[in-house]
C-alpha cells in the first residue's frame, strides 16, 4: 500500500524485452507478454511497429498502427488497459 493510490498496490517493474520494431506482430506479442506476466495497463507508443522500406526509406506501416493493432484484439484489448503515448 502506498498512500497515493488508496488501497491498491502498485508495483512499476522493469520487463527486460528489446524491441525490434518488427511490426504488429511484435507490438502484439510484447503486450500478450505483459498480459501473461500480470500486468493490467500497458503503454503503447507512436509508431512502435517503425520500419523503413529498404528501398524507399519510407514507413511500411501508418505511425498509429501498433496501436490500432492491440484496439482489435479484443482478447489484449479486454485485459489491458491501453494508454496511447
Amino acid at each position: 500500500k502506498n498512500g497515493v493510490f488508496g488501497d491498491t498496490e502498485v508495483v512499476l517493474a522493469i520487463f527486460p524485452s528489446p524491441m525490434l520494431y518488427a511490426g504488429p506482430r511484435e507490438v502484439q506479442w510484447h503486450a500478450k507478454a505483459r498480459l501473461n506476466g500480470g500486468a493490467t495497463h500497458y503503454i503503447v507508443g507512436r509508431d512502435p511497429a517503425g520500419m523503413k522500406h529498404p528501398g524507399t526509406n519510407e514507413d511500411i506501416y501508418h505511425m498509429w498502427h501498433g496501436q490500432r493493432m492491440l484496439e482489435m484484439v479484443p482478447e489484449l484489448a479486454s485485459g489491458l488497459k491501453l494508454l496511447p503515448f
